[in-house]
């Protein structure tokens, strides 16, 4: 006991200085007053006092915020009985016990967390007396991520919601709000309702900028996932400016750059890459690399993302054999200081994969991707995406080397391509589904390659399919839903079982970040393949037409064919992610073939379209014109094309971007494809049950499409129909 009462004005000066430190915008001041505050309660107060617990938790944060997750766990066990044992610090006491759900959380220990959160809730609830607002809406906030690991989307959001709706209600704000909807973010993507996530990202942009300052350095979080999203999806150009908000946020509040912009930056690199700026993605891992580097070290996680993004901008530059050079380097790294069973050392096996493709070096592609495989299989079970993705990249290169027959090839392709459309008819939009995708591509390529020209032209729709192909989807099945109760109630169930199925994967993804030899993969493959039979169950019970609203079912080409006559032809063109793939049908006749990833497709319809833009006659490059059309309707058949009349055209890709129209089918005569043939474009393959297209004559009648800029507009704006 004390004979009287210490001094507290300096502790409580520093406790004040603690709670209002950021940990993430700067560390370093974050332990400094965690460090200061312990030591003055020591000269205050007797080694066993809990005074003394309740300032070495905030020591113990630090250590947690500078991830030293084990240091903090046991530090946190050892303080709990002792402010427990004190009624007047139950606040410490709750908030000890939440810094070890944290810990548990990430670690993996999901079920432990979530008992110590349901606890905590239910302790607030009891005991409201006292209760810090901000303290019980981190702990709705904790045992929403519980939650969600446990697959319990419906009550994570619930739990996030009420989170959110406190925080909104203190003066000020806390910037952990922020967070908190940045996390709702992750939890509505991660479940495949990517417009909802994005929308809600927008919202809680504007909201939160009012509420806790648009320059709060805590909205970085809210401007970084809302760009992963857009990146993921596909549209790095809509991803660059988020990605730039949040680098800048975390810089303006740290003074400087700092390893967390810098990994943001990487993420900006990636970006540019994704649209194509190889040269400017270098140029941003020169100025962030080192950074990562002086900070965390060379060999840590962020700086090896950042040479594994190098990698890939080196590998589109044409510098094969520095990335084949730089992917050793890294396996050599990661097998030197990751455990077995980390899915870095397959990750980056890949790479070596990847740049050896690129140099030629089927061999050694095909090495690459087999041990990337064999580590995989160890790690994985037999569907999991990442493994297919893998077996894909093998079949590939053991496919460009000649290394097996090719009926082996094409039945082992057929074999991916169902496991990877089984997975995709899981879940629409999903993550899982956004990784898997480049592997149709590859497939697609094998199968024309090898000849089979239905199973290249099911795999193309496949790998043209796009994120927003799946949003509109999901839409469209959502308004079926609500018109047709019975496909209501199956929808229901499959997102019950969806919401299940995350959270068994949550649980192996943690382990493929932080290996544990007890982990059982058996176990939990049984759990998923009960998940998968379940959702079969309940997808054998649809009818056509409610299967055909809640799962992507692609044409066949006699549907191709159908839609076409001795006078029309429709084209699809796909990029497979380097080649191009055409499929023609039309006058009773198919054609399929590629187009050679060394083609310069990609900078001549960038060539045409800045012509274009220009918006004058004398600037057109009919050059580019003629020879993009020679290289996308080759030979034979541009021949058999010059016959048609009408010309349907489903492209992706740069394509995307090109008014078929203005191509130049004769680079020594004058006039183009539309003086021809009446072009149209398609959105998608068509379909048995379509309706048929207008047969009327050619040029009968013309559809003007143009925009104005300031008042004038160039003698090329419209585009013109056949015949006129």
């Amino acid at each position: 006991a004390l004979d009287r009462p210490p001094d507290r004005t300096r502790l409580d000066t520093l406790i004040a200085r603690f709670e209002a430190a950021d940990s993430e915008a700067d560390p370093a001041a974050y332990r400094a007053a965690a460090a200061d505050a312990l030591a003055e309660a020591r000269q205050l107060y007797p080694a066993d006092h809990p005074e003394i617990a309740a300032r070495s938790l905030y020591v113990a944060m630090g250590r947690a915020a500078a991830g030293e997750m084990d240091q903090a766990l046991a530090e946190a066990d050892r303080i709990i009985p002792i402010l427990a044992a004190a009624p007047a610090y139950r606040a410490d006491w709750r908030n000890a016990l939440n810094l070890r759900a944290y810990i548990l959380n990430f670690k993996g220990d999901h079920a432990a967390s979530l008992a110590i959160n349901e606890r905590l809730v239910a302790d607030y609830a009891a005991n409201p007396a006292g209760v810090a607002p901000r303290d019980h809406a981190t702990t709705l906030s904790n045992l929403a991520a519980s939650y969600l690991e446990h697959g319990r989307l419906d009550d994570a959001l619930a739990r996030n919601a009420e989170a959110i709706a406190v925080g909104l209600t203190l003066n000020p704000v806390p910037g952990d709000v922020a967070i908190w909807n940045a996390n709702r973010v992750v939890y509505l993507y991660s479940s495949g309702r990517t417009e909802e996530a994005i929308a809600t990202a927008q919202e809680a942009i504007g909201r939160l900028g009012n509420a806790i300052g648009a320059d709060h350095p805590m909205m970085a979080n809210l401007y970084a996932n809302l760009g992963a999203i857009l990146f993921r999806l596909n549209r790095p150009h809509d991803a660059m400016p988020m990605i730039r908000r949040a680098y800048e946020l975390i810089e303006k509040a740290g003074g400087g750059p700092n390893q967390n912009s810098a990994a943001m930056r990487v993420q900006f690199a990636q970006a540019l890459i994704r649209a194509g700026q190889y040269d400017d993605a270098i140029a941003f891992l020169d100025a962030a690399t080192p950074i990562i580097d002086a900070q965390l070290g060379a060999e840590s996680d962020r700086a090896l993302a950042a040479r594994d993004t190098r990698l890939i901008a080196l590998i589109a530059t044409g510098h094969g054999a520095e990335a084949a050079a730089l992917a050793r380097d890294l396996i050599a790294i990661r097998d030197a200081r990751l455990p077995e069973g980390h899915r870095d050392r397959a990750n980056a096996r890949d790479n070596l994969a990847k740049a050896a493709f690129a140099n030629g070096d089927w061999a050694a592609a095909a090495g690459a991707a087999r041990e990337a495989v064999a580590l995989r299989t160890g790690m994985l079970p037999p569907d999991h995406p990442d493994l297919l993705l893998g077996r894909a990249l093998l079949l590939r290169a053991e496919d460009r080397g000649d290394a097996r027959p090719a009926a082996d090839l094409v039945a082992d392709a057929r074999a991916l391509f169902d496991a990877l459309t089984g997975n995709a008819h899981l879940a629409r939009g999903s993550a899982q589904a956004e990784r898997q995708r480049p592997a149709y591509g590859w497939l697609a390529e094998i199968f024309a390659r090898r000849g089979a020209v239905e199973d290249a032209f099911e795999a193309q729709q496949w790998a043209a399919r796009s994120s927003l192909d799946d949003a509109l989807a999901v839409a469209a099945s959502e308004r079926a839903a609500a018109a047709d109760p019975a496909l209501a109630a199956i929808a229901g169930e499959r997102r019950q079982l969806l919401a299940a199925r995350q959270g068994l994967e949550a649980k192996l993804d943690a382990n493929l970040m932080r290996p544990d030899a007890a982990f059982d993969l058996a176990g939990l493959t049984r759990e998923l393949d009960g998940n998968r039979q379940a959702i079969a169950a309940l997808d054998a019970t649809l009818t056509p037409d409610q299967r055909a609203a809640l799962l992507f079912m692609p044409s066949r080409l006699a549907d191709l064919e159908a839609a076409g006559s001795r006078a029309a032809a429709t084209v699809m063109m796909t990029d497979l992610g380097g080649p191009w793939l055409v499929t023609a049908a039309g006058g009773g006749k198919t054609q399929q073939y590629l187009i050679a990833a060394d083609a310069p497709i990609d900078a001549l319809v960038g060539r045409l379209r800045a012509s274009i833009d220009a918006g004058e006659k004398d600037t057109f490059d009919r050059a580019a014109a003629a020879e993009l059309h020679a290289r996308l309707f080759p030979g034979a058949t541009a021949k058999w094309l010059a016959a048609t009349r009408r010309l349907a055209v489903i492209a992706n890709g740069s394509l995307g971007a090109l008014p078929f129209g203005l191509l130049v089918p004769d680079a020594g005569k004058p006039g183009y494809l539309a003086d021809r043939t009446t072009v149209s474009r398609m959105v998608r393959a068509p379909r048995a049950g379509d309706a048929a297209p207008d047969a009327g004559p050619a040029g009968a009648v013309l559809i003007g499409l143009g925009g104005v800029e300031s008042g004038r507009a160039g003698t090329l704006m419209a585009m013109r129909s056949a015949g006129t």
